[in-house]
């Protein structure tokens, strides 16, 4: 990573820590958690997860920390859950999302 990501990845987890910063995101958020991670904290994310109102939290057993470089079968889990989660939350959703013609 470069110094700029660290500093906005310090700033992120500044502002998550506000009180009732998480509880007042008003849009669908998909949370993946790899359930092997050696580098980010899930108990820490989980608690993340259940401040925000509409978070959907997925945890994919086995997987290491970088879930779309991971085997098949654990990003698997993960597209197919980031495409339902989509189709569901935006584009199922008019008032959320655009609608496309193709």
């Amino acid at each position: 990573p470069t110094n700029k990501w660290l500093l906005d990845a310090l700033k992120s987890c500044r502002a998550i820590r506000k009180p009732g910063y998480l509880k007042a995101i008003e849009q669908p958020v998909l949370i993946s958690l790899a359930g092997n991670d050696q580098l980010v904290s899930n108990s820490a994310s989980k608690q993340a997860a259940n401040r925000i109102p509409k978070c959907d939290l997925q945890v994919i057993d086995g997987a290491q920390h970088e879930i779309v470089m991971e085997m098949d079968q654990y990003r698997g889990q993960f597209i197919e859950r980031f495409f339902t989660f989509l189709e569901n939350n935006v584009f199922n959703k008019p008032e959320h999302g655009k609608t496309f013609i193709v």
